[in-house]
């Protein structure tokens, strides 16, 4: 479990409610999706995130 997150490893982390950590994949998927507004900011945040929210 320790290793799905990018906590540092010697620390051992018990809260994961307030101020907890994301786990990588998620962490990667909102760098995903943060690259693609990135790309292309306008289209995106006027039309392409529409589209996204609709089929999530």
């Amino acid at each position: 479990m320790k290793a799905q997150f990018l906590l540092s490893p010697d620390v051992t982390f018990l809260n994961h409610g307030s101020f907890g950590a994301c786990p990588k994949p998620v962490f990667e998927k909102y760098q995903y999706w943060q690259k693609e507004l990135e790309r292309q900011p306008v289209q995106f945040m006027a039309e392409d995130v529409y589209t996204h929210l609709k089929t999530a």
